[in-house]
């Protein structure tokens, strides 16, 4: 008798348990799922970081030309500071700025083939501001103005759609450019990017 009653209050324990873990299998359940989502967003965030740079394809770019009163006043390498990464500094000495002289002042960026460009970023330098440019590309399809404006003042990247045009050059006209909210004749760039690509200067003596 005792027996049975043992076996009884054993066998009514157990059937709560069960319960209690089939009530509590939803809660369980969704926690491991989160915690599996949780897991492939961090590995995914470290996979991007690891190995996004070096999966972007490699654009090599040259910079052929330069304003030639920049080239006869100032130090050549400037053109280099377009392409330096950095981005956020563009300080003078960090960004590309030409000679005194009235705008427009122009650069000129020539690849070494087609490439489908979506877009293209130009950033000032931290002290200046694009006031107006224009940008023109030149591909297979001849030469286009993709991008014209004045009352620029901001000083988010200026983002200028290209639209994946198979572009083999491309030539940005500084029309107006301010230092501190005061117009000045140079022309200021402190970088340019292609959203997508990392661009590798060839070797060049300008």
């Amino acid at each position: 008798m005792i027996m049975q009653d043992c076996w009884t209050i054993a066998r009514s324990r157990i059937c709560c348990g069960l319960a209690a873990v089939r009530s509590r299998r939803p809660v369980l359940v969704s926690a491991v799922i989160l915690l599996m989502v949780a897991g492939l967003w961090i590995f995914g965030r470290l996979f991007i970081l690891a190995y996004g740079p070096a999966m972007n394809p490699i654009l090599d770019l040259t910079v052929v030309a330069i304003s030639s009163d920049s080239e006869a006043d100032h130090d050549p390498s400037r053109a280099r500071n377009l392409f330096d990464g950095r981005p956020a500094l563009g300080r003078l000495g960090q960004a590309w700025t030409s000679a005194p002289t009235p705008p427009p002042h122009f650069v000129l960026i020539e690849f070494d083939r087609d490439y489908p460009l979506s877009s293209m970023r130009i950033y000032n330098r931290k002290e200046t501001r694009l006031d107006a440019l224009s940008v023109r590309v030149r591909g297979a399809f001849g030469e286009r103005l993709v991008f014209e404006t004045r009352g620029l003042t901001g000083i988010d990247p200026i983002e200028i759609p290209l639209d994946g045009k198979r572009i083999r050059s491309i030539r940005i006209d500084v029309l107006a450019n301010s230092l501190n909210g005061r117009r000045r004749a140079n022309a200021d760039i402190g970088e340019i990017d292609f959203p997508g690509f990392r661009v590798r200067l060839a070797d060049q003596n300008n």
